[in-house]
């Protein structure tokens, strides 16, 4: 049965109840068409048309927790956002209420806190390979590897790398090593320089080496027997001086210092000798000469082995125009070690030398030329090993 309205005021108010009603719906669907647009391009929350299938737009002033979106777990479970490859790989990202509340990043799972790659704790350190860093930033199962808040390394165990490490600051090729200032730097030396663990000196180092870094300070090439010398400030080059009985003998790398050999003298103690005649004496000494040589009256005995050489001679006047003849006798044999006077006062023999042994016995024989007159006679020989 139909309603018959047959009062003019009632049909009125009931048009009107109806357009009433019906602006009001329109008015709220203009304003859902505003926040939610659902269309075949996806749904979008404050924008219309959205540009993926969920396209959250917000231009607010907000920066608390009325803005963004937010995804809140009021039961056991995780708030947890997932991103899905249909069929294949699967990662997560939320936190981990059964443990501490960490924000967690997983892989190939289906729980944030199986397989966590990433890890952050609600105090701050993160973990990379662990769910429990102990400094700011860890890495490694047990955090093998740590840096502290103040960006200091403060663990570094068991790293190896495969790869290489580039640092922007060192750009000259060569060996890293610090600065005074703690920060990482390259010498002048290159790899290419060390061969075998060593530095070619000569070609790989240039200029004066100080003495503060294990040089001397010096360019000079120094002669034989050179040594250096410190003056209390820097080295100087110098060599040993010979002093009393002592010889120095310097030659390319070595230096010998002795004692000096002694020369043996002897003369014929201001007797002239007649000539045409022969006189032998100790090459040693004043003596007497005779004219027969008689062991251990008219030779020296030698007290060690040695040489005996450069057998110099020499009278007090011109003997004449005929040959003096002075000769060194061994254990009574004649040896080479000879000079012969003819018409001068000394002479020498530089080229010979005889060896002699501990225990023989050594003289001079002089044999005067028959000419001129008597003279006295003087002789030397040096002696050395």
């Amino acid at each position: 049965m139909k309603n018959t309205f047959t009062n003019t005021n009632e049909i009125k108010k009931r048009l009107q109840r109806e357009i009433i009603l019906g602006i009001v719906f329109m008015i709220i669907s203009l304003i859902m068409l505003a926040v939610i647009n659902a269309s075949a391009q996806g749904m979008g929350v404050g924008i219309n048309p959205p540009v993926s299938t969920l396209h959250i737009y917000e231009n607010t002033a907000n920066t608390g927790t009325t803005a963004g979106l937010t995804i809140e777990q009021n039961g056991a479970g995780d708030p947890v956002l997932q991103y899905l490859l249909t069929g294949s790989t699967r990662w997560m990202t939320g936190i981990d209420k059964t443990d501490a509340n960490k924000f967690k990043i997983a892989g190939n799972s289906t729980d944030v806190g199986t397989n966590t790659r990433l890890t952050i704790q609600t105090t701050g350190e993160v973990g990379i390979g662990t769910n429990s860093p102990t400094s700011l930033f860890s890495v490694g199962s047990t955090s093998q590897f740590q840096v502290n808040s103040t960006g200091v390394i403060v663990a570094a165990t068991g790293i190896t790398s495969s790869g290489s490490i580039t640092f922007s600051g060192l750009s000259t090729l060569g060996i890293v090593h610090n600065s005074a200032a703690g920060l990482l730097n390259t010498s002048l030396i290159v790899n290419s320089d060390v061969t075998n663990g060593t530095i070619d000196l000569t070609t790989k180092v240039t200029g004066i080496l100080p003495i503060a870094n294990g040089g001397t300070a010096l360019s000079t090439v120094p002669t034989n027997g050179q040594l250096l010398i410190g003056n209390g400030t820097n080295y100087t080059l110098g060599t040993l001086t010979a002093g009393d009985a002592i010889t120095i003998t310097n030659t390319a790398g070595a230096i010998t210092i002795a004692a000096a050999e002694p020369g043996l003298t002897g003369n014929s103690r201001d007797n002239n000798l007649t000539i045409g005649q022969t006189f032998y004496s100790p090459i040693s000494g004043g003596m007497n000469p005779t004219n027969t040589d008689v062991k251990a009256a008219t030779r020296s005995l030698v007290w060690r082995a040695g040489h005996i050489s450069n057998l110099f001679i020499i009278n007090d006047a011109n003997v004449g125009g005929c040959n003096n003849i002075a000769t060194v006798m061994l254990n009574g044999i004649a040896t080479t070690l000879t000079v012969t006077l003819n018409n001068v006062s000394s002479g020498n023999d530089v080229t010979h030398s005889i060896a002699v042994a501990a225990g023989d016995e050594v003289g001079i024989r002089i044999a005067v030329g028959n000419c001129g007159t008597a003279r006295n006679w003087s002789w030397s020989v040096e002696f050395e090993k």
